[in-house]
């Protein structure tokens, strides 16, 4: 019992008895306890260098991008024109103007607008009516026939171009957060809309253009025709919103539609500038006569040049109505009641051309009368002034320029009125779908995605773990076959003796 209990393992060849060779298991746990702090530290150092090596090579980054959805509504858009007609440039989204514009209303510094420029893509989507469509006109133009050719027609006629649009951002090159980022974006977003209203809907170049006249540099009579213009521009501009508007708008800002502004118009021009004209001519207030007489002479030339354009064009006009053919169409009847053929009915149908021949007509025959009305105006006006000896005194002047200043004050109030009007009636109305941005930027914060690090791990740590089993076990049998030799040579020793 004192003796050390083994446990033995023999390796033998059937053929050779000499190759024998026998390994102790106890043998073999005292040399992988030998082997155990060795094989822990490069177990260790063997998972870094895999941990490291996996990390390096196999290591990708995913940058969330933001994004938001825009889309256009406006008809020409399906062909890619912008709503003047001409053709619609998606990427002055991200033009330098309007991106400062962004910046500054979120106090960010301009510095960063090339950055963000170059971070901001744009792609197309068309839309799922825009494909199907697509679709069909694909399987008609297979088909071929005269089919064909109408479905390549209609195809270029309305284009192929998208009406919906991604805008991406990618915030992590552009130094900010992500909420950060997302305000930008939206911003940008904004800032376009304000870009694209003012550039296609309003109309903030005529109250400018108005604005820039100063009455004071005329005379009293030019002064009247400056104002005078200025209603009539502020007339037309109006009444052609009125002719489109469908849905008898009323600003909410300054509580005018545009027949209100149309009545203030006229009230301005029949009331408060016909009186003033009235009393320059009653009483002849003038700065320079002579300098008057000429500019009513000036005057007086340019409206004869204006009216043989437009009796030229009457005549063009009447020509054309004349010589016009109306579309026929014939009726043909049932047979009567003493059964005699059927009678056959004709009349002649005006076409759409030759309705808008007529009233082109009656326009110009409006624009003849009015520019012989101002011809006559103008030609009584310079007879009185040369048949007068009396000057305008300070005070007729003096009471004109008050009216004068007072109507200037009235026209500018009515000029700003009507712009802000018209502002929010493109951008509720007639705008009101023509820009929209459907989705806000949105967008999640960057991950960091990395090969897989366990089954590298789990290998290399396997091969180790078979290394070092070998080494304690082909070690372990060394050691028993030196002992073994050993032992039989000392047998055979004792057998001689």
């Amino acid at each position: 019992m004192d003796k050390e209990r083994n446990i033995n393992l023999t390796l033998t060849q059937a053929s050779d008895d000499s190759q024998e060779v026998a390994v102790c298991f106890s043998t073999i746990l005292r040399q992988a306890k030998k082997y155990l702090l060795p094989w822990i530290i490069a177990a260790a150092i063997m998972a870094l260098l895999v941990s490291s090596m996996v990390m390096l090579f196999r290591t990708s980054s995913y940058s969330g991008d933001i994004t938001a959805l825009i889309s256009y509504d406006y008809d020409g858009i399906e062909k890619g024109l912008d709503p003047s007609g001409g053709k619609l440039d998606v990427n002055k989204i991200k033009s330098p103007s309007v991106i400062e514009s962004a910046l500054t209303n979120l106090n960010i510094p301009l510095g960063n607008v090339e950055n963000i420029r170059r971070s901001i893509s744009i792609k197309g989507v068309v839309s799922e009516e825009e494909l199907n469509k697509k679709n069909m006109y694909q399987s008609v133009y297979e088909k071929g026939g005269t089919a064909a050719l109408s479905a390549i027609e209609d195809l270029i006629e309305n284009g192929d171009f998208p009406t919906y649009y991604i805008i991406s951002l990618k915030y992590n090159t552009i130094g900010f957060d992500l909420d950060t980022s997302k305000q930008i974006l939206d911003a940008i977003l904004n800032s376009y809309k304000n870009y694209f209203f003012e550039t296609y809907g309003y109309n903030k170049a005529l109250g400018s253009e108005v604005s820039l006249v100063d009455y004071k540099d005329y005379d009293y009579s030019e002064a009247v025709d400056v104002f005078r213009s200025t209603l009539n521009s502020l007339r037309e501009y109006v009444g052609n919103l009125e002719e489109t508007d469908s849905v008898n708008f009323r600003s909410s800002s300054t509580g005018y539609s545009f027949g209100d502004l149309l009545l203030t118009i006229n009230t301005l021009q029949d009331s408060d500038l016909d009186s003033i004209s009235s009393y320059i001519i009653v009483n002849n207030v003038t700065n320079n006569k002579e300098l008057l007489i000429s500019y009513y002479e000036y005057k007086v030339e340019q409206l004869e040049r204006e009216i043989k354009v437009y009796k030229a064009k009457l005549d063009s006009i009447s020509d054309s109505i004349s010589k016009y053919e109306k579309d026929s169409i014939l009726i043909f009847g049932d047979a009567g009641e003493n059964g005699s053929d059927s009678s056959e009915t004709s009349y002649v149908q005006a076409s759409a051309e030759y309705d808008a021949l007529i009233e082109q007509k009656i326009d110009v025959q409006e624009d003849v009368s009015t520019t012989s009305q101002d011809i006559g105006f103008y030609n009584d006006r310079i007879k009185a002034l040369k048949a007068s000896n009396t000057v305008s005194s300070e005070e007729d002047e003096k009471i004109v320029a008050e009216k004068l200043e007072a109507l200037n004050s009235k026209i500018s109030n009515l000029i700003n009125t009507v712009n802000e009007t018209s502002d929010e009636y493109y951008e509720k109305v007639s705008f009101a779908k023509a820009y929209n941005i459907l989705v806000p930027a949105i967008g999640s914060e960057p991950v960091v995605v990395t090969g897989d690090l366990v089954m590298p791990i789990l290998i290399a740590e396997g091969v180790l773990f078979v290394i070092y089993a070998a080494a304690a076990f082909l070690s372990a049998i060394a050691i028993d076959n030196r002992r073994n030799k050993i032992k039989n040579a000392s047998s055979d020793d004792t057998e001689e003796i």
